[in-house]
């Protein structure tokens, strides 16, 4: 517990954290040794009384911004999965067609990354749009 009490030689306020009532502890502005009182105060703050309980589900659960966030992250998420797939399937069996000068190997594997790149960036918003509605709830408890 960290105690508080003044310096007995220049009346400045010593804090002792490790310290308990008769040890010696030393005063960093005039270097005094000062043996704490027993009138020493506690530092630990009592929490005020808890205010009336609302009829609410929480002060988050009011917050449009938090409700929205989790909807674009879910939304999000669902997107870039259905999107990467559809993508990758797109890709991996092509109507045939005419070839253009691109092999169909090189076809295959930008199409993947270009899947791959679909289901990251949208997973990714989606992830970070939950966190930040995760934090904002957190934050208004």
């Amino acid at each position: 517990m960290a105690l508080k009490f003044r310096c007995k030689n220049c009346g400045k306020d010593i804090a002792v954290r490790f310290l308990t009532v008769g040890e010696t502890a030393e005063c960093r502005n005039c270097g005094a040794s000062n043996a704490v009182p027993e009138s020493a105060k506690s530092m630990i703050q009592v929490p005020a009384s808890k205010p009336a309980e609302s009829t609410s589900n929480g002060p988050a659960e009011n917050l449009l911004i938090v409700k929205m966030l989790r909807i674009i992250g879910i939304v999000s998420i669902g997107f870039g999965v259905i999107a990467g797939t559809a993508i990758f399937i797109a890709i991996i069996s092509p109507p045939e067609s005419p070839e253009l000068g691109v092999s169909k190997a090189s076809q295959t594997i930008s199409g993947i990354l270009s899947a791959l790149g679909m289901i990251l960036f949208f997973g990714a918003l989606g992830t970070f749009s939950l966190g930040i509605a995760k934090v904002l709830e957190l934050l208004n408890k």
